[in-house]
């Protein structure tokens, strides 16, 4: 049985007591043993959770320490592990963002299992990359210039306290945003990875590429497919700016 559906069991059993109570309201002395019971279950809840290496008070309600059973590593929690893969390329028209678009990284890398780290961190490296903007919750951001153009860096690093976990490590990834500054090509690769407790880094499978465009290039002439007719009484600075269809 997963965990899920363990949860969900526990779930549909807590809505059925509750439509029978509504209906059949319980002698005090019953409620006050059921009160007894739930508060010995909270407190196991919490203990057994940080045996587990999850992060947890006997403080908290039920309502924060269940949903912490997801947080529970897989296989052997002695060791560090992250496993993860990344698509190789963003679902985006003509394989390029423009000005005005947003790369979301949401989707883009998918955690199976995580277990003893203390961070995420993803690095974009190649050309442009310290012009890009990067974004969500959780994250800071550092840039660094490389001796050639294909080495600059963007590094993002997502260190919770009390360590990463599947689920939380999921949702940080997914609300990761990505913006160019609207002049600066960018052709560069993303890398995913997680810090384990020792300092290994671990990383993913694969890696996604990562393209801003804005001025014309083949691509975005192919892209836009423009007619002499759109290019008429156009400065060459104009031209210029010439990008896929819809951007900006």
């Amino acid at each position: 049985m997963s965990i899920q559906s363990e949860i969900t069991r526990i779930t549909a059993q807590r809505d059925a007591m509750a439509a029978v109570l509504e209906t059949t309201p319980p002698a005090p002395a019953a409620l006050s043993r059921c009160s007894e019971v739930l508060e010995t279950l909270r407190q196991a809840l919490a203990e057994n959770l940080v045996t587990m290496g999850v992060e947890a008070a006997a403080t908290e309600s039920l309502e924060v320490l269940v949903p912490k059973v997801l947080r529970i590593p897989q296989g052997d929690i002695s060791a560090e592990v992250f496993l993860a893969t990344a698509l190789p390329t963003f679902d985006v028209d003509y394989g390029f963002f423009a000005g005005g678009e947003v790369a979301s990284f949401e989707g883009m890398c998918s955690i199976s299992a995580v277990c003893k780290a203390t961070a995420l961190r993803l690095t974009i490296t190649g050309v442009g990359a310290t012009t890009l903007t990067l974004t969500g919750t959780g994250w800071t951001v550092e840039t660094a210039a490389g001796e050639e153009p294909e080495a600059d860096t963007l590094t993002a690093t997502y260190a919770p306290v009390g360590g990463v976990f599947r689920v939380d490590g999921q949702a940080a990834l997914d609300g990761v945003e990505i913006t160019g500054d609207g002049e600066t090509a960018v052709t560069a690769s993303i890398q995913v990875s997680a810090v384990g407790a020792s300092g290994t880094v671990l990383p993913a499978t694969g890696a996604t590429e990562l393209r801003f465009q804005y001025k014309a290039t083949w691509s975005t002439i192919e892209a836009g497919s423009p007619t002499w007719g759109d290019l008429e009484g156009r400065t060459w600075d104009q031209m210029e700016q010439i990008s896929k269809p819809g951007a900006g």
